[in-house]
């Protein structure tokens, strides 16, 4: 088994790309979406930290934040990872109403891939970048032909601080051409 070294670093926001398991669509609805964000809000209780951006796509996220507590940012994805299954279990659990009861796609267990990929921000033009990619994903996968149109991020917040533009995100931005972190 490889040995990965990530590198914990305090008072340095973290970007994360977490994958679901075979690359099943797990999030392509409302329910499943805000099952997902509200167990990043209870494990936030446990874990403190700062939730900068975030977009959840199909059959994967890609998420920044920054830990408060301590710099041990893979227990925070790990525990997101476990409290979605939990959730996700007592949704498709025998005698509750199920997802299946709406004729939504089945999950199957493992939900998520083992590893998750992470890049430790360095400066407030690595933040931009990665901010930008976060947000321009749903036009890359098109998805969607504005960033605005699609309802699973962060950007509408950022919209609302005066960062972006309503109409930002229509041509990919020449500063995250070259990142891919699918």
């Amino acid at each position: 088994m490889p040995n990965y070294r990530r590198f914990y670093l305090a008072h340095h926001p973290v970007f994360v790309t977490i994958v679901t398991n075979k690359r099943q669509k797990l999030f392509v609805d409302d329910a499943r979406v805000n099952l997902l964000l509200e167990a990043m809000r209870h494990i936030k209780k446990k874990h403190a930290y700062l939730h900068y951006g975030h977009v959840i796509m199909p059959d994967h996220i890609h998420w920044m934040f920054e830990c408060l507590e301590n710099n041990n940012f893979s227990k925070v994805v790990s525990a997101v990872k476990r409290e979605v299954t939990w959730r996700m279990k007592e949704h498709v659990g025998v005698g509750r109403q199920t997802f299946a009861d709406k004729n939504y796609f089945m999950p199957t267990f493992p939900l998520w891939q083992k590893r998750f990929f992470d890049h430790v921000i360095r400066d407030e033009c690595d933040f931009a970048r990665h901010l930008d990619y976060i947000h321009f994903n749903p036009v890359k996968h098109e998805i969607v032909k504005c960033v605005a149109d699609y309802p699973h991020s962060s950007f509408s917040e950022w919209t609302k601080r005066g960062v972006y533009t309503r109409d930002w995100g229509t041509v990919e931005p020449e500063i995250i051409k070259k990142l891919d972190y699918e």
